[in-house]
């Protein structure tokens, strides 16, 4: 399976290739079932070492267990209450 590259990706990278962090009207924008990612800095942007995304959960949602055995996450909890 060939992995595909979103279209706000594709611009991103054609028209600022150097820049990490991208405008606000740049941002790739996901929306999810239950709330919607937005990826702030793309892994590409920082040559595949880390990326940087905002989540928004709706309240009574909760992401399943899951493991990501090839990295760290952190997650900072800016508005809410984020119960494990």
């Amino acid at each position: 399976m060939v992995a595909q590259t979103s279209a706000c990706e594709l611009a991103a990278k054609m028209e600022h290739p150097a820049t990490l962090i991208v405008a606000a009207d740049q941002v790739c924008v996901y929306g999810l079932r239950y709330g919607e990612a937005r990826i702030l800095v793309a892994g590409y942007r920082s040559g595949g070492a880390w990326w940087m995304g905002q989540f928004r959960e709706d309240p009574g949602f909760m992401t399943p267990w899951h493991v990501h055995p090839n990295m760290d996450q952190q997650l900072f909890v800016l508005d809410g209450v984020l119960s494990f």
